[in-house]
């Protein structure tokens, strides 16, 4: 495999199963390194695996296994071979796109000359500095609608008691 270069590979990780219960995650990223290193003829050393490789392994328990799994093989410029899923580069490719749709619409939206930019931060400005005061009168307002509401006393047996000891204390008073 060459620099710059993926491939894409199915592990059979049904060996880890032979490992003690409390090892079988850990036998697991070991084989997945060794797999790889088999594969591409070099050292388990240059093999890394990505965070979120890592971390599905492991959500699966440190006792539990799995059979197989999918993995995506990288070879930098530097020689060190980096393992991920598959999912992982299909997000990054979906970033890198929506960053570049992103982009297209700010140069299509952007003022022809200096004057509309102009304009443009002077409503900017003015809607933001109008946006907090709308805001903190709405926050106001919820907090007044909290206080003049009673406060919700217990029901059931324990509010009929209540009103018995309220009774017997008035006729007491009377």
């Amino acid at each position: 495999m060459s620099e710059n270069e993926s491939k894409e590979l199915t592990l059979n990780l049904r060996p880890a199963k032979r490992a003690p219960r409390y090892r079988r995650t850990e036998r697991i990223v070991a084989e997945i390194r060794g797999q790889i290193a088999q594969q591409l003829r070099i050292d388990a050393s240059e093999v890394r695996l990505s965070e979120e490789l890592n971390r599905f392994v492991w959500s699966h328990g440190g006792r539990s296994y799995l059979p197989r799994i999918t993995v995506l093989m990288k070879k930098d410029e530097e020689g060190v071979t980096t393992v991920q899923l598959p999912s992982e580069i299909k997000k990054e490719e979906e970033a890198e796109s929506k960053e570049a749709k992103e982009e297209t619409e700010k140069e299509a939206e952007a003022p022809i000359n200096q004057t509309e930019a102009d304009e443009v931060e002077s409503v900017e400005s003015s809607e933001i500095q109008t946006t907090p005061n709308l805001e903190s009168k709405v926050v106001n307002e919820e907090t007044s609608e909290k206080k003049t509401e009673p406060p919700k006393g217990r029901k059931g047996k324990g509010s009929k008691k209540e009103e018995k000891s309220k009774e017997v204390h008035s006729e007491t008073e009377d």
